[in-house]
């Protein structure tokens, strides 16, 4: 996976390791850091996942990640499997996350640099809702042998 090694080599990879360096690779202190700091983490409200393609035993997978929503409370990730190759798409996942006052148990504003920084790793769907998303994965499936 080209975030564990940092070796981008196309334009989705690259704006995933940008991603992945600037939030996702940061260490486990430093998150630590981040709530302890601002009293707020991500927390999962919402999964929705469709399995489109068998993946067999050892098989080699790409996942990658992409934020498609961001709101002043919630954001979206999409996240794809793919085939080694990149042909296939295997399963889809659409991640809605609440931002969360750790301190007063409930749902907190994004900071703007917060969103600013999310915004730059925005990428705009043609397909606005899931089902939507997972028939064009279908449909793309399909040609894609």
């Amino acid at each position: 996976m080209s975030t564990k090694f940092h070796d981008a080599k196309t334009s989705d990879e690259k704006c995933m390791v940008d991603f992945d360096l600037a939030i996702l690779g940061k260490s486990w202190s430093e998150y630590e850091e981040y709530t302890k700091k601002t009293g707020c983490t991500w927390v999962t409200v919402q999964n929705e996942i469709a399995y489109l393609k068998e993946v067999r035993y050892n098989s080699k997978v790409q996942i990658s990640s992409k934020t498609i929503e961001i709101g002043d409370r919630l954001s979206k990730v999409e996240i794809l499997m793919k085939s080694e190759d990149g042909k296939t798409i295997h399963s889809i996942l659409w991640l809605t996350v609440i931002y969360f006052d750790i301190k007063t148990r409930s749902a907190a504003t994004h900071p703007e640099e917060t969103k600013a920084l999310f915004r730059k790793f925005l990428v705009n769907l043609e397909e606005t809702d899931f089902q939507s998303r997972v028939a064009t994965f279908r449909k793309h499936n399909k040609t894609a042998k």
